[in-house]
């Protein structure tokens, strides 16, 4: 590579940055944010404990596919709870709203995140962001 390439190649993110008026407003907040400290990483369940407090990204993906990202975004990392609202809303594209509702509830229960607990009259999980020991359309 010669010096031309090399400052090409670092013009480009400068440039992307400037096209792109939502790729230098997350490029600002990962900078106002990086160096925040506060918190602890949890250890109550092994695979967070392996988690750096350090690592930090932003990852915007638009409706018509475009990616902004900034930071440590190529970090895999285990998303654990956070997958239910995906999950739940992929089991409504596939089997409907009116199904679902045969299987999980919609209520709030004010419960931790790991209860498990069920209805005592249907036997299903009040709420699909509260564990039920059991994939509600497995039943």
């Amino acid at each position: 590579m010669n010096n031309q390439d090399d400052d090409l190649t670092t013009l480009i993110p400068q440039y992307k940055s400037v096209a792109s008026p939502l790729q230098a407003f997350l490029s600002d907040l990962h900078l106002k944010y990086k160096l925040l400290q506060e918190g602890t990483v949890a250890d109550y369940i092994p695979e967070l404990a392996k988690a750096s407090p350090d690592w930090f990204s932003i990852c915007v993906v638009t409706v018509d596919g475009q990616t902004y990202r900034v930071g440590d975004y190529e970090q895999l990392f285990t998303i654990q709870s956070t997958s239910k609202p995906f999950v739940h809303g992929l089991t409504l594209e596939d089997h409907g709203r009116d199904y679902v509702l045969t299987k999980v509830g919609v209520e709030p229960t004010g419960d931790a995140f790991n209860a498990i607990i069920l209805d005592e009259a249907s036997k299903r999980p009040y709420n699909p962001m509260v564990n039920a020991g059991r994939s509600p359309l497995l039943v």
